[in-house]
């Protein structure tokens, strides 16, 4: 099983169609566990707006995610420092769109405010 964060990002991903990254960052996230996926999102992209997918991904060579910045200058972040359960993916097909649950969504508040469930 594999899930994926969509929105929020540059990359735009089509029903039954491989994405690959922008041009300008790679390669793309998905994980193979929800608990990473809530993770990821706490930490590094909030969670204004998601939505949740399965998903068949290529896996990358690569062991860090990267973007350009301002002035052509390169921002990288090891895999390491990505929640465990984070694959990096060079295409991804995204499949089954997994609806929000009340349970879900009490996760989500749970792990950004620290508590226990």
């Amino acid at each position: 099983m594999s899930v994926m964060q969509n929105g929020g990002g540059l990359t735009h991903y089509k029903l039954n169609e491989w994405t690959k990254p922008w041009e300008f960052a790679g390669p793309l996230c998905v994980f193979n566990n929800i608990d990473a996926m809530w993770e990821f999102m706490a930490e590094f992209n909030g969670a204004s707006y998601m939505q949740i997918y399965m998903c068949l991904y290529e896996p990358s060579p690569y062991t860090f995610v990267w973007h350009m910045e301002y002035q052509d200058t390169k921002r990288v972040c090891d895999l390491n420092m990505l929640p465990d359960g984070t694959i990096l993916a060079d295409r991804v097909m995204v499949l089954d769109y997994v609806p929000y649950s009340t349970e879900a969504t009490k996760l989500l508040h749970a792990h950004q405010s620290g508590d226990v469930l």
